[in-house]
């Protein structure tokens, strides 16, 4: 093996490695068959790194899944299978673009907004598992707009970038997406303290939202007294509590939780409709500003609207 080239590639992953996966192994075998490569027909291994990383990123990260796989039971190891296949057919979905006409400079830049937006979205997910009441409105937001906002963003700068849209034009697109992903967000947390409770009790999903800490439960800790500060508190904490989740609905209602994140959802839908004023009026334009009505069920009739 060529130590230099290996050093090059360990240096590189070490730069860009996720937070939290292992070092790349020993051989570094799918790396080092890119640079060979290039170098055999004469390539600058410089210029090809970023892709023989890759390839290291997706051998570590496939082993990851592998191990999952080995320890899951069908039908969850099915389903890892697939959902692997199918992130993997995101690039190449985007790749036959140019077979129909999308100059290859604008995949490449709308690849490379793919890519970081799942980077965003795995650290959005990252932080959700590790959010706390301590985390406070503004970790709840940074999470809320890696994990849901930025790939609805990066859906609407995708769509600009292949058409080719003034960089105007993409920046409200991507506003808006972000907009309507946190509009969105809130409203998911929302679910679970507007149903009834033995409804959501009985659907064996409630107390597995309740341990992800949410924006209802964010407001009413820094709307409760003290004492029921300290009981969200246990609540949450609690591994064998029962009746965790009508005890935290209970406080969530009585401090006007919901009420607060609705009008913060509205807020977010009403931001992403006004940026959606920089397109040509257009049908088009009318439907995206549209998809914020998925929240009407929360608005008072007398707010909700629709920008033409």
């Amino acid at each position: 093996m060529n130590a230099d080239l290996a050093d090059m590639v360990v240096r590189e992953c070490g730069r860009r490695w996720p937070r939290g996966a292992t070092q790349p192994p020993g051989r570094l075998l799918r790396p080092m068959l890119v640079l060979e490569s290039a170098m055999a027909v004469g390539g600058d291994p410089v210029r090809i790194l970023p892709a023989a990383v890759g390839f290291e990123c997706s051998h570590v990260g496939g082993l990851v899944q592998e191990e999952l796989i080995h320890r899951a039971v069908s039908p969850a190891a099915d389903a890892i299978v697939a959902g692997n296949a199918l992130l993997f057919e995101w690039f190449r979905a985007l790749s036959e673009c140019v077979d129909r006409g999308v100059p290859p400079e604008r995949v490449t830049e709308a690849m490379r907004i793919q890519a970081s937006t799942g980077l965003d979205s795995c650290r959005g997910t990252e932080m959700e598992l590790a959010h706390t009441l301590h985390s406070g409105l503004d970790g709840y937001l940074r999470m809320a707009r890696l994990k849901t906002a930025a790939p609805l963003a990066a859906a609407c700068r995708v769509g600009a970038v292949l058409s080719g849209a003034t960089p105007a034009q993409t920046n409200a697109l991507a506003e808006f997406g972000d907009g309507l992903g946190l509009a969105y967000q809130i409203r998911e947390d929302l679910k679970t303290y507007e149903r009834n409770v033995e409804a959501v009790t009985r659907d064996g999903r409630g107390d597995v939202r309740v341990r992800r800490l949410s924006l209802p439960v964010l407001l009413a800790h820094d709307a409760a007294g003290s004492r029921d500060r300290a009981r969200i508190e246990r609540l949450l904490a609690s591994r064998s509590a029962p009746d965790r989740l009508p005890q935290l609905v209970e406080i969530v209602r009585r401090t006007d939780a919901c009420g607060t994140a609705m009008r913060m959802a509205e807020q977010h839908a009403a931001h992403a409709r006004t940026v959606l004023t920089a397109l040509p009026p257009s049908g088009h334009r009318v439907r995206l500003a549209g998809m914020t009505s998925t929240l009407n069920a929360l608005i008072p009739s007398s707010r909700r609207h629709v920008d033409g």
